[in-house]
């Protein structure tokens, strides 16, 4: 579920329906909702504002949806793929929309409606899962192996910022799940523990400091 700056609700999930809530009711008792079918399992929904939705779905695809004009344009990919990996990371920023794919972060220019894919070094059997930004200028990706990559997007450059074998976790440990928040980075495990740094401007090393959910 996502709320709009204005309080529109949208909920989705496996059914591949979106369904949002008719804006203007004031009581939350009596807000009614309207949906429309996608035909895909939803894996997530970024409101852009109250009208235009971006979608990430199961089948690995991307749709740009405005509910005013009623309509639905696929903007990822532009060909027929036969391997896939779903869309679960969404992020908008400056007109641009981020997400990954397998190996590659995804950046969709709303505007010029320009496609940009760059790859990033990952071995064979990795492939990203996650995608966080840190409302500057860098996004961080989470590999399903644990790896964690920092991405500039001045720069255009990518570096390994946490490896899958790190000490601080423990033996069959991994990360599962990454949010940047507040100046803070924070991931959680597959053993329940939550991990957190504070990022130092311009500064490469950055201290860990961890608490158990």
């Amino acid at each position: 579920m996502k709320v709009s700056d204005n309080g529109r609700i949208f909920c989705a999930g496996k059914s591949g329906f979106i369904y949002y809530s008719v804006l203007n009711e004031k009581d939350f008792d009596k807000i009614d909702f309207e949906r429309v079918n996608l035909n895909n399992e939803i894996k997530e929904i970024l409101p852009i504002n109250d009208d235009v939705l971006i979608v990430g779905l199961n089948n690995g695809e991307i749709w740009y949806m405005s509910l005013s004009e009623n309509t639905k344009v696929k903007i990822y990919p532009y060909e027929r793929k036969d391997k896939f990996n779903q869309i679960s990371s969404l992020i908008y920023d400056n007109g641009i929309i981020f997400s990954t794919d397998n190996n590659m972060l995804i950046e969709y220019n709303l505007k010029t409606k320009s496609l940009r894919k760059t790859p990033l070094p990952l071995k064979e059997d990795d492939y990203f899962i996650g995608l966080t930004f840190d409302g500057t200028n860098s996004f961080y990706a989470l590999t399903k192996r644990g790896n964690i990559y920092e991405y500039d997007n001045i720069k255009k450059t990518n570096r390994l910022i946490f490896h899958e074998n790190n000490r601080i976790l423990s033996k069959e440990e991994k990360i599962i799940k990454i949010k940047f928040q507040d100046n803070h980075f924070l991931f959680s495990t597959s053993k329940g523990w939550i991990y957190s740094f504070y990022k130092k401007l311009h500064s490469r090393k950055i201290p860990f400091y961890t608490a158990k959910r």
